[in-house]
């Protein structure tokens, strides 16, 4: 049976990483779980066995057993047909890394490079990507201990990735401002639709979310909660949630794609990425500036 490869877009195999790799919790795992999922999808698709060895690199850097990981279920190892296709990538460039790519006809082994961030790659295979990606019965006994609130009904989640490198992007574009009126929109659209009395907040800022949610005059009475667990974790936590907030963050996609409630309640903001609009969820139309704030 031949083989697919997928080569992490920022972690290598020579175990170098790339050089906007951002340490302890903030390395991109929703990027990676697009990627490694269309790999599952193409190889479930064409009768593939998929691997991905940049993941030996991630679980160094990051000191992590992969079995304790979301990553539990892939293979990471590196047979020898990938020393034949590492140097020849399928590659795609700029907005192409988001398109389809189950129509790419297979030939032997091959080795995919993108990020694949289209929901159409994995919409066919949603099961098969569930039972890859979702928390083992430990993990979900440990968050219902150490987050009881996610049994509750009315309560969210919502992740607000703004470290000090995407603060910086997003003052350099200008859009911190559009950021912030799409959380806002979101919480004002749960508050309002679904009766919510409490968020379960995930963030790489918290002195941020506490200065728009904690102590805006308007959410008096409405409880804000902080998880401080790993990025992956927090995928999980939001996974358990019936109502998710999906913000401009693919952490925040997952946790809502892997959100397995009947009666889910997603909502995404209609600027953020709208090629990532899931069947399905509710798209919160774009607030109109306020002149006065």
């Amino acid at each position: 049976m031949d083989s697919i490869f997928i080569t992490l877009t920022h972690y290598s195999i020579n175990n170098d990483a790339y050089p906007w790799y951002i340490p302890n919790r903030h390395t991109g795992v929703g990027n990676m779980l697009f990627q490694i999922s269309a790999g599952i999808a193409y190889a479930a698709k064409y009768n593939r066995v998929l691997y991905v060895p940049g993941l030996e690199t991630y679980l160094k850097l990051e000191n992590l057993d992969k079995y304790d990981t979301i990553f539990r279920n892939i293979n990471s190892e590196c047979p020898p047909e990938y020393l034949q296709v590492m140097a020849h990538p399928i590659k795609l460039s700029g907005e192409e890394n988001r398109e389809y790519i189950l129509d790419i006809k297979p030939f032997g082994n091959m080795n995919f490079f993108g990020y694949f961030e289209n929901y159409r790659n994995l919409i066919e295979y949603r099961s098969a990507i569930l039972d890859c990606f979702r928390p083992p019965s430990y993990m979900i006994s440990y968050i219902h201990k150490v987050f009881p609130v996610v049994l509750e009904e009315n309560v969210c989640s919502i992740h607000v990735r703004l470290g000090s490198d995407y603060f910086k992007i997003a003052n350099l574009r200008s859009q911190l401002g559009e950021f912030q009126r799409g959380y806002l929109a979101c919480v004002d659209h749960m508050l309002q639709t679904k009766n919510i009395k409490k968020f379960v907040v995930l963030t790489d800022n918290r002195e941020y979310c506490q200065y728009i949610f904690d102590q805006n005059p308007k959410y008096e009475g409405i409880e804000f909660i902080y998880s401080d667990e790993k990025d992956y974790v927090d995928i999980w936590i939001i996974s358990l949630i019936k109502n998710n907030i999906v913000s401009m963050s693919t952490l925040a996609w997952w946790g809502s794609f892997l959100n397995e409630h009947a009666d889910q309640y997603v909502v995404c903001y209609e600027t953020n990425r709208p090629d990532l609009h899931y069947p399905g969820w509710t798209v919160v139309p774009k607030a109109v500036p306020n002149p006065n704030n």
